[in-house]
C-alpha cells in the first residue's frame, strides 16, 4: 500500500519520531486559536462556578474557617484545602467571581500548560521507544554484516564449484525473494508505522467535552489533573520531592488523584528504598497538613469528614456509566460495596502478575532505581484506569480524569491503529450524549471492558533498558 506522493510529507511528518517537537508545537497553536474562538463564540454555563466563589468566600470574605459550614448553591464543600486556596486565588483576580470573561481566558492559560505538559509526556514516551528501535537497529545491522562476511566465504566456496548458468539461476532467486519481502514490508508499513508516533499527539487535542470541561464550565477536575501530569513529569526526570508535592497538591484540589495511588506507591517500592519510600509518602501527608491547619485549628474533624468524605451519594441523574441500572440499585450500598470489591481485585491482580511481571517478585522489584518513562506512564495509567472502571459515578466533569490516558492504553493494547481510533472517537462521542442515556453508559461499559481485559493480555513495558539514562 503506496502513500500517494502529495500526502508523502504529512506521512512523514506524522509518522517520523524526530518530527515529534514540530508536531506539538503545531497542536499547541492549533489549540491556543481554538480555546480563543471558543470562549469568544461559545457561550458561557454556569454549574459550579458560582457554588465554588461562595464556598471559598466563607474563610476569605466573612472569616468562617469550620468547613462543615462552608457552603455553595450545590450544596457542602466536599473538596480538600487545597481547592479552597486556588478558587480562593481565582476570586480575587475574577472580582469575588463575578468577571466569567477574566476567568474564561485564565482557564485558557491552565488549558495551555495542561496540553503543554501532557504533550511532553507522550513526546518523552515516543522519543524513548525510537532510540529504543535504533538501538536494536544497530544491534541488528552489526549481526547481519557478520552473518553476511561468513554466506559470502561460504558461497565462494561453492561458486568455485557451479557454473555459470547455475550463478545467475541463484542471483534471479535471489532478486525474486528481496521483491516479495519489499512488497509485504510496503503493504503493512502504515500498519507498523502506527504506534508511537507523532501522529498521536493530535489525538490528545481538539476533544468538545474537555475543552468545555476547562474553558465553558470552570471545573476544579482539570486543574487537579494538571497539577498531576506536572507531578510525573517532575518524577520521570527523577525529581521525586518536588514531584511527590506537587502530586499532594493535586490531591488536595479533588480526591479522585487518588486512583493514581496503587500504581504510584508501587512505583516508590520499585525506584526507591522502604526508607525513602515512607519519607516521600510524608511529604504528600505533610502537604495536606499544611495547607489544612486553618481548618484543622477550628474543626479538625469537620474538616476531615467534609473534605474526604468518602460515604459521598452521586446523583443517579448525572450519571454517565450507571444508566442502565434502577436508580434505588445504584444508589445501594450493595453496589457501593461490589465495585469496590471488584475494584480492589483487579488491582491486586495487576500489581502481582502485570507490574512485576518482568521482575517477576517482589523481591526482585523492590528499590531497583529508576525506570523507564513508558513503564513509569504505564503504571499510573492503568492504576487510573481501573479506578474510572469501577467508579461509582462518571459526571461529565470527571472525562478529564481519563481522557488523555486513552490514547497510550489504546496503544498498548495492540490492536489494529484504525480500530484505537474508532474506540477513541466511541469514547468521546458517548461522553458528549446529553442528558446521559442507559444506551451510552452500557456502551461506555463495553469499551472499558474492551480495553481492560486487553491490558490483562497484552504484555508490560520493560521497566528498563540500556538507554533510560539517555532519554531521561
Amino acid at each position: 500500500m503506496k502513500i500517494p506522493s502529495f500526502l508523502q510529507p504529512i506521512f512523514n511528518l506524522l509518522t517520523n519520531p524526530k518530527k515529534t517537537r514540530v508536531v506539538l508545537i503545531l497542536v499547541l497553536c492549533c489549540e491556543l486559536i481554538l480555546n480563543f474562538f471558543i470562549v469568544q463564540k461559545v457561550p458561557y454555563t454556569e454549574i459550579d462556578w458560582e457554588a465554588y466563589m461562595d464556598e471559598v468566600a466563607g474563610p476569605l470574605v466573612h472569616d468562617e474557617w469550620d468547613y462543615t459550614k462552608l457552603r455553595g448553591g450545590t450544596g457542602p464543600l466536599v473538596y480538600p484545602a487545597g481547592f479552597v486556596w486556588l478558587y480562593g486565588l481565582l476570586y480575587k483576580l475574577t472580582d469575588s467571581g463575578l468577571n466569567i470573561k477574566r476567568a474564561q481566558y485564565i482557564f485558557i492559560g491552565f488549558y495551555m500548560v495542561f496540553i503543554f505538559i501532557v504533550l511532553n509526556l507522550y513526546a518523552i514516551i515516543i522519543e524513548q521507544n525510537s532510540n529504543n528501535k535504533e538501538e536494536e537497529k544497530e544491534s541488528n545491522t552489526k549481526q547481519s554484516k557478520q552473518k553476511q562476511k561468513q554466506e559470502q566465504k561460504q558461497k565462494q566456496e561453492q561458486n568455485q564449484n557451479k557454473n555459470k548458468n547455475n550463478k545467475k539461476q541463484e542471483k534471479r532467486r535471489k532478486k525474486e525473494k528481496e521483491q516479495v519481502q519489499e512488497r509485504r514490508s510496503n503493504a503493512s508499513s502504515l500498519l507498523t508505522k502506527f504506534e508511537f508516533q507523532p501522529w498521536v499527539l493530535i489525538c490528545l487535542a481538539f476533544s468538545r467535552r474537555i475543552h468545555s470541561i476547562f474553558v465553558l464550565r470552570l471545573f476544579n477536575d482539570p486543574l487537579a489533573m494538571l497539577l498531576f501530569y506536572f507531578s510525573v513529569y517532575l518524577m520521570i526526570k527523577n525529581r521525586w520531592w518536588v514531584g511527590c508535592f506537587v502530586y499532594s497538591l493535586a490531591v488536595s484540589i479533588k480526591m479522585n488523584i487518588f486512583l493514581f495511588a496503587p500504581g504510584l506507591l508501587l512505583l516508590m517500592l520499585k525506584t526507591h528504598s522502604l526508607l525513602k519510600t515512607f519519607f516521600l509518602l510524608a511529604v504528600c501527608a505533610i502537604t495536606q497538613v499544611v495547607l489544612a491547619i486553618p481548618f484543622l485549628l477550628v474543626n479538625p474533624l469537620g474538616y476531615l469528614n467534609k473534605s474526604f468524605e468518602l460515604s459521598r451519594k452521586f446523583f443517579y441523574i448525572w450519571s454517565v456509566n450507571w444508566q442502565f441500572l434502577p436508580e434505588d440499585f445504584f444508589l445501594s450500598n450493595t453496589w457501593s460495596i461490589s465495585l469496590l470489591v471488584l475494584q480492589l481485585g483487579c488491582y491486586i491482580f495487576f500489581a502481582t502478575k502485570k507490574w512485576i511481571s518482568h521482575e517477576k517478585s517482589y523481591k526482585n522489584a523492590l528499590n531497583q532505581g529508576k525506570v523507564t518513562a513508558e513503564h513509569f506512564i504505564y503504571i499510573l495509567f492503568t492504576s487510573n484506569f481501573i479506578g474510572i472502571a469501577f467508579s461509582r459515578s462518571l459526571h461529565y466533569q470527571f472525562f478529564v480524569w481519563y481522557y488523555h490516558t486513552i490514547p497510550y492504553l489504546l496503544i498498548k493494547t495492540k490492536i489494529n491503529w484504525l480500530f484505537q481510533i474508532l474506540i477513541l472517537l466511541a469514547i468521546e462521542i458517548v461522553w458528549n450524549v446529553y442528558p446521559p442515556n442507559a444506551y451510552a453508559s452500557l456502551a461506555l461499559n463495553l469499551l472499558h471492558l474492551f480495553i481492560l481485559i486487553l491490558l490483562f493480555l497484552k504484555p508490560v513495558p520493560k521497566p528498563r533498558s540500556e538507554n533510560t539514562k539517555k532519554t531521561n
